[in-house]
């Protein structure tokens, strides 16, 4: 691990997460963490999300799941603490995987209130132009990711009027 893995958020501090767990909330996080990854106490399902999706450093190609820097360079996609090394979720563009993820998640049944922290990776770098493009814009790549963005955010809402949790969302 980089430098950057021991940069956390310190642990006197309590998260969102933690707050409403103890008031009895079940939480989930999907994409980017960039709070600290160097001991299991310290990623998302250390501090407070009982479900976790995503990456933890700062930035990661959307195709390859590489993240890190220059000089150290690894595989960041994970799910609850695990390296996620299935061939499908590698191969398939990242933002599409938060999507998923995300929906999933809120779709799961639960006799308790939800809170998802998403914190999604598009219009961030690495700029990588999606699958899906649009036209008329000056800068194409940066259109693109902001239209994936708010596809994906139109899916959650789909996702939650789906569900009886939208009349109490």
């Amino acid at each position: 691990l980089g430098a950057a893995a021991l940069y956390q958020l310190p642990r006197n501090m309590e998260t969102l997460p933690e707050a409403l767990t103890d008031l009895g909330y079940s939480t989930g996080m999907v994409g980017k963490w960039h709070l600290g990854f160097s001991t299991p106490s310290n990623i998302p399902t250390g501090r407070g999300f009982e479900y976790h999706y995503g990456y933890y450093e700062g930035g990661m190609n959307y195709t390859s799941k590489v993240g890190g820097t220059a000089k150290n360079q690894f595989k960041d996609l994970q799910h609850n603490g695990q390296a996620v090394l299935n061939a499908t979720e590698m191969a398939t563009y990242a933002p599409d995987l938060w999507e998923q993820k995300a929906s999933s998640w809120l779709a799961q049944p639960s006799s308790k209130p939800k809170f998802l922290y998403y914190a999604m990776q598009s219009i961030h770098s690495p700029i990588h132009t999606p699958p899906a493009t649009v036209s008329g814009c000056s800068n194409v790549d940066y259109c693109n990711m902001v239209a994936y963005a708010d596809s994906a955010i139109g899916t959650l809402i789909s996702t939650l009027k789906a569900s009886p949790r939208w009349n109490n969302t």
